[in-house]
C-alpha cells in the first residue's frame, strides 16, 4: 500500500489504505502510521531547527526502537517491524504483535 497519484495527502492515502485492511488489523495499522509520521516530523524539526540529521538507516532503526518501546510499555496493538533483512518486503510491518 504505497501512495499513488490519486493520494493528494497523507490523510487521503491513510483513509484509502485502511479500508483495504481487515477490521481487526486497523488499530495496529493506524498506530504504525502515527508512529512513523511522528518520527518523520521529529526528524524534519531536528533538521530544520537544530541542523541535526539521521541517515535513512538511522531513522528506520529509531522507528524500530520506538515501536519496541511501545510494545514493552504494554501498548496493546502495533505492527511489528522486523529488523531481519531476510524477510520478504511484502511481510515487513505486517506481523501483528499483541502483549
Amino acid at each position: 500500500m504505497t501512495p499513488t497519484t490519486q493520494d493528494h495527502s497523507l490523510a487521503a492515502w491513510w483513509a484509502r489504505s485502511r479500508k483495504l485492511i481487515h477490521k481487526n488489523s486497523r488499530k495496529p495499522f493506524d498506530s504504525t502510521v502515527v508512529l512513523v509520521s511522528w518520527a518523520i516530523w521529529l526528524e524534519r524539526n531536528a533538521r530544520t531547527f537544530n541542523r541535526q540529521h539521521r541517515t535513512v538507516v538511522q531513522l528506520v532503526d529509531h522507528i524500530l526502537e520506538e515501536a519496541s518501546a511501545w510494545v514493552h510499555a504494554r501498548y496493546k496493538t502495533i505492527f511489528s517491524m522486523s529488523q531481519q533483512q531476510s524477510a520478504a518486503p511484502s511481510n515487513v510491518g505486517r506481523e501483528l504483535v499483541s502483549v
